[in-house]
């Protein structure tokens, strides 16, 4: 790391920090470098008129919000194969309503029916959401099921910043997740 982005993002090491929108950003424009995935820009959920919508034989990955302006909300990453919405979620097994005005702008083809929350990791606290669904998405970019597999929670920060500051688009340190 060169002395100029020595403090870029190194609030994301404090545990104490909840991720902001610049972090979610970093991370879409990695995937959208890294991968054929195109993820929409994450304050469209104010403004679901200009979402554009997926098409249904594409498949699409992204981080999504949760909340107001200004306050803290949650984010969950959702992913979009085969006419399937998974929602990967650290905390709950629903979609708030902005979440859904955002899915429905995304996807507007898309039955309830057709969304899944698979079995994940819940996050320890009330503000690692954005943490676990970088995570999630990271996983299911690279072709791995977040669903089985826990991250090394004292890990995941660090290797977030470093993985957004480098060329890298590598794995969350994890250990297999029991089957239930």
């Amino acid at each position: 790391m060169n002395s100029l982005a020595d403090d870029t993002f190194s609030y994301v090491l404090n545990p104490n920090n909840v991720l902001e929108d610049d972090v979610v950003r970093a991370f879409h424009e990695k995937l959208s470098r890294h991968t054929s995935f195109r993820p929409r820009e994450v304050s469209l959920f104010r403004f679901p008129e200009l979402i554009e919508p997926v098409p249904p034989n594409e498949s699409h990955l992204q981080i999504i919000y949760d909340g107001d302006v200004g306050s803290i909300g949650h984010w969950s990453c959702i992913y979009y194969i085969n006419g399937i919405l998974r929602v990967y979620n650290s905390l709950y097994n629903c979609l708030k309503p902005t979440q859904k005005t955002y899915i429905n702008a995304l996807f507007p083809y898309l039955a309830e029916f057709n969304i899944q929350f698979p079995s994940v990791q819940s996050q320890l606290n009330a503000i690692d959401c954005g943490l676990y669904a970088i995570a999630f998405a990271t996983y299911l970019a690279l072709k791995m099921n977040p669903s089985l597999h826990n991250y090394v929670q004292e890990m995941m920060r660090s290797h977030l910043r470093c993985m957004i500051l480098s060329n890298d688009f590598l794995p969350f340190q994890s250990t297999a997740r029991p089957v239930n």
